[in-house]
């Protein structure tokens, strides 16, 4: 690392707006190319980049830089696309079970409204935190860890919870698409 960019840094670090204003002017658009090569979607890619300088405007007092500023920049944004992409891919894997949930029920029009009502009969039956948890998951879009601070339990315990309702959800749907299937 040069000297001059080592200045730099500690005026990045001493939050000095035209220092930062700059870093964001020199790698921003590069920076938005290179997400976008990974999530390949522009508007996401703009605000993974956006992320990463409000992040490191915000906790510049954590910033240790190895290599260089421009290797750490790239870096941040890449494990913020691997983040977004790995949520994306949790949400599609959701999406996807409930497609495949519809079409072990729907051979008609009339069967999208069993499988809400499966799905809605399957919640009611699940023990009241398990229920709460589930809801604050799939229906309030919380992440684990958001859960568990609220209701005060480990973010295991609402892993846990997650896994077997999401199992008596399954089953009680399944039992349903049977039964609807055999009419």
């Amino acid at each position: 690392m040069s000297t001059d960019e080592k200045i730099f840094i500690e005026e990045i670090r001493s939050r000095h707006e035209k220092a930062f204003q700059h870093l964001f002017h020199e790698y921003y658009c590069c920076l938005t190319l290179f997400a976008q090569g990974y999530v390949m979607d522009r508007q996401a890619a703009e605000d993974l980049v956006q992320s990463v300088f409000v992040c490191l405007w915000e906790q510049v007092d954590h910033l240790h830089v190895q290599t260089s500023l421009k290797s750490y920049l790239y870096q941040a944004v890449r494990n913020r696309c691997m983040n977004y992409l790995r949520d994306l891919k949790v949400q599609d894997k959701h999406h996807l079970l409930y497609a495949q949930a519809l079409l072990h029920i729907t051979e008609n029009q009339d069967h999208e409204d069993d499988l809400e009502d499966a799905l809605e009969r399957a919640i009611e039956q699940l023990p009241c935190k398990m229920a709460e948890i589930f809801s604050m998951k799939y229906l309030q879009g919380k992440k684990q860890k958001e859960i568990a601070s609220s209701l005060n339990l480990t973010e295991n315990t609402v892993k846990t919870q997650l896994k077997r309702a999401r199992k008596k959800i399954s089953e009680t749907v399944l039992k349903s698409a049977l039964f609807h299937f055999f009419l």
